[in-house]
């Protein structure tokens, strides 16, 4: 058992809950997905396997209190940190994409068939770490206004990343605020960015930009994302606010059909 101060190791390897996450998969709903993949099981896991060894590597090294600086691939501690703050400037938090619209993006990104397929089960899987029973994640996302009018894969992919967005905002653990275009310039949106916050740790930022990702932890490194995060929940909408708005774009994108 790790004392105060020293860092703890990742509990994927033991924990059920954080093991299915890492690995992309839930029973039987994994077992149909893979039915459904155009490719061999076979080949399909062993891609798996390449890129849970790598994420272990990097893992293990944040373990040890050694932060990685730039990888290709899905937050490897997401699933430790006890609150996340995403900051969406561009696209909705993966967190909180529907299965519609991340495969939108993953097509428009110029994937083959077999890396859509394995992309797409680890984004959706990622987001187990909201609803799982043992300790979800506290989630707040702030989303800026044109995100929610960026029209990613048509009406009824959006219709659908709307709905998403506003069912999950429902949870008690979930905080969906709305940057509006009113703000201006009073907040600074230089760059999304996630916060994740530890029991034990210093706050990580992680930043992305395509298929580049990068993380830092020093406090003199993550201030400003702090500051920022404090603005922003002095302009953004309240969550009720935030569900209206939702809830409008909804009702005049479905009047379109």
């Amino acid at each position: 058992m790790s004392r105060p101060g020293e860092p703890t190791a990742l509990s994927s390897s033991t924990d059920p809950d954080v093991a299915d996450v890492d690995a992309g998969r839930t029973s039987a709903a994994w077992e149909r997905h893979v039915a459904t993949l155009p490719l061999r099981r076979s080949d399909y896991e062993a891609m798996r396997a390449r890129r849970r060894r790598r994420y272990e590597r990097i893992a293990r090294g944040w373990a040890a209190g050694e932060i990685p600086r730039q990888w290709s691939g899905p937050v490897p501690f997401e699933a430790e940190a006890t609150r996340v703050v995403d900051v969406a400037l561009v696209l909705f938090p993966a967190l909180l994409q529907s299965p519609g619209y991340a495969r939108e993006l993953f097509t428009v990104d110029g994937r083959g068939s077999g890396e859509l397929a394995a992309d797409l089960d680890t984004r959706l899987a990622r987001q187990a770490i909201l609803t799982r029973e043992r300790g979800p994640v506290e989630f707040e996302a702030f989303i800026d206004e044109p995100v929610l009018l960026r029209p990613i894969g048509g009406p009824v992919v959006m219709v659908e990343q709307l709905r998403h967005v506003l069912t999950m905002s429902r949870l008690p653990n979930v905080c969906v605020r709305i940057i509006p275009t009113s703000a201006g310039g009073r907040v600074r949106l230089e760059g999304g960015f996630q916060a994740l916050e530890f029991p034990l740790r210093s706050t990580v930022v992680h930043l992305e930009h395509g298929r580049l990702r990068g993380s830092f932890d020093r406090d003199e490194d993550t201030a400003v994302f702090t500051e920022m995060i404090r603005t922003l929940a002095g302009s953004a909408l309240s969550p009720a606010d935030s569900a209206t708005l939702l809830a409008r774009l909804i009702s005049e994108l479905e009047a379109r059909f």
